[in-house]
């Protein structure tokens, strides 16, 4: 299960185990940055990794992909 909450500048997601087994995973994107966090009980504070927006699209292509090396090429919209 998860929410998407969208804001402005900021879209959040959170992703919930439906089993309740780990806490839930916060995903929190910006033009500029990603977060990615989960409450760690053992040290009593939030885990945080940070990407780059491109970094968080690799991450996400790279499940289609087999074994290997690979380079995406992130292009905006021409305007």
């Amino acid at each position: 299960m998860w929410t998407n909450e969208i804001e402005w500048d900021t879209t959040t997601i959170t992703v919930m185990d439906d089993e309740a087994g780990e806490e839930d995973v916060v995903i929190e994107m910006s033009d500029k940055h990603v977060d990615i966090r989960q409450f760690n009980n053992t040290l009593q504070k939030y885990d945080l990794i940070t990407l780059t927006p491109k970094m968080m699209l690799e991450l996400i292509e790279a499940f289609q992909h087999p074994e290997g090396m690979f380079m995406s090429e992130l292009r905006r919209p021409q305007q």
